[in-house]
């Protein structure tokens, strides 16, 4: 159900929204923008479901770095949007493990460990694109030539 869920949002997001998006900006900022405009589309279902204002806003900030990695995961795996459907999915199920519809599941601690993670991400792999890791033997001959 989940995968299904995921796929139809990814054919969207990945599949047809993101190219064009960073086509015009870079993959980071197209990532923040697009990561925005789910969080927002989000926003009145949470606050159906009686969150508070805190949780939304910290929910808010995992699903932008999570659009973010989503981003970086399709831009390196040849723009493959099974892979942002997979990580959307994961991400789905891992929330309804915890009982009672995440009841256990904290936004605010995954939401700082998620920034922290695209934080390494975009330095590592870089803003324009976050496909082109930095440290690898070809970016660092690259780099001692100039």
């Amino acid at each position: 159900m989940f995968f299904i869920a995921a796929l139809g949002e990814e054919l969207g997001w990945s599949g047809y929204v993101i190219n064009p998006m960073q086509d015009r900006w870079n993959a980071f900022q197209a990532g923040i923008l697009l990561g925005l405009v789910w969080a927002v589309w989000h926003i009145v279902p949470l606050a159906q479901a009686h969150r508070s204002p805190a949780w939304i806003a910290w929910w808010c900030l995992f699903t932008v770095a999570s659009r973010i990695l989503m981003t970086w995961l399709y831009n390196n795996t040849g723009e493959s949007v099974f892979g942002a459907v997979l990580y959307h999915d994961i991400s789905n199920v891992s929330w309804l493990l915890f009982p009672n519809h995440g009841s256990h599941w904290d936004p605010r601690i995954t939401g700082l460990i998620l920034a922290f993670a695209t934080a390494i991400v975009t330095i590592l792999w870089g803003p324009r694109t976050l496909a082109r890791y930095r440290m690898s033997r070809k970016s660092k001959l690259r780099y001692s030539k100039s």
